[in-house]
């Protein structure tokens, strides 16, 4: 071992580690200023006013089908309509379904009585 090291042998040399800060930190400066000349002068955040012109007329075209979708399951769920003729099939709306399928319950005796 030499003495005038105040280090062991297998440490990482001092030299190599600044080395390796400094060309972190230039990597970092040089992608700052990079990306401050892509975006000139614009600002970070855009601004809403030019974002959306048209405010909540403008919609995107999930929205638009979305709102095709809810008005055809609104249908499905509210209307009457034929699921197979032939057999003699319907589709009747989800509360009147119910009122068949699970009619009320006839009051308990024990419910009659004072």
């Amino acid at each position: 071992m030499n003495p005038s090291h105040d280090y062991e042998p297998g440490d990482a040399s001092p030299r190599a580690v600044l080395a390796t800060a400094v060309g972190i930190a230039l990597m970092i400066a040089a992608c700052m200023l990079a990306s401050s000349w892509v975006l000139g002068n614009r600002p970070v955040r855009p601004d809403p006013a030019q974002s959306f012109r048209h405010g909540p007329v403008e919609r995107t075209s999930i929205a638009r089908y979305w709102a095709a979708q809810d008005a055809a399951v609104k249908n499905h769920l509210e209307n009457y309509a034929w699921v197979d003729r032939s057999a003699g099939v319907v589709r009747v709306p989800v509360d009147r379904g119910i009122e068949l399928a699970a009619p009320e319950p006839a009051k308990n005796s024990r419910e009659s009585k004072p």
